[in-house]
């Protein structure tokens, strides 16, 4: 168990500058980029299934063609730069203030002995995917919408982004959400 704040494997490291100058670091980051591209891609996969299986496909229909504006490479641009914005709001400002509240609160209430750092940046990440999750259905704003199916195709990757996050740092989540982002927006419109 752990029992420091922030713990270690906080998402905002290690900083590309000591990647650039430790070996060890860069492979480090290395293994874990090919880990991130290889999960998005999967969760990619299991939110293709989840609106097909329980949403007709909705998804995918809503999802522009890939010859309607913007372009491929656009949209891949649009992808990693809105990840990153979504991963410094949500993943560093609220999932780790959540979890830094839920810390300090378990740690006044059952002592500093018996906290496990792991439930507090669970408790971040669940926050964060539901304030995505009615984030999303609020832009939509179409009362055609399914919310329940915003809210299921969200979570998969909210849960995934939290868990790169706390463990493999910010670099890492915002490549997975830009994969997994990228994966969506070119693959859905081939199952049209």
């Amino acid at each position: 168990m752990r029992y420091h704040w922030p713990p270690r494997t906080l998402g905002l490291g290690p900083p590309l500058n000591l990647v650039t100058f430790s070996p060890a670091h860069r492979a480090r980051l290395g293994r874990w980029a090919l880990q991130s591209i290889a999960f998005a891609v999967a969760a990619a996969i299991v939110v293709a299934a989840i609106d097909r299986l329980f949403f007709d496909g909705e998804t995918a229909r809503r999802t522009p063609a890939l010859d309607v504006h913007p372009t491929p490479p656009a949209r891949v641009a649009i992808t990693f730069i809105g990840g990153l914005l979504e991963e410094l709001f949500f993943r560093v400002f609220f999932a780790t203030a959540v979890a830094t509240v839920v810390w300090s609160a378990l740690r006044r209430i059952v002592g500093a002995r018996t906290i496990h750092v792991a439930a507090a940046q669970w408790t971040g990440t669940i926050a964060a995917m539901i304030f995505v999750g009615v984030w999303h259905v609020w832009m939509v704003s179409d009362p055609a919408s399914n919310d329940a199916r915003v809210l299921a195709v969200n979570a998969v990757g909210n849960l995934l982004y939290g868990w790169t996050y706390w463990r493999r740092g910010l670099e890492m989540c915002t490549l997975t959400h830009g994969v997994l982002n990228a994966t969506l927006y070119l693959g859905m419109p081939l199952l049209h």
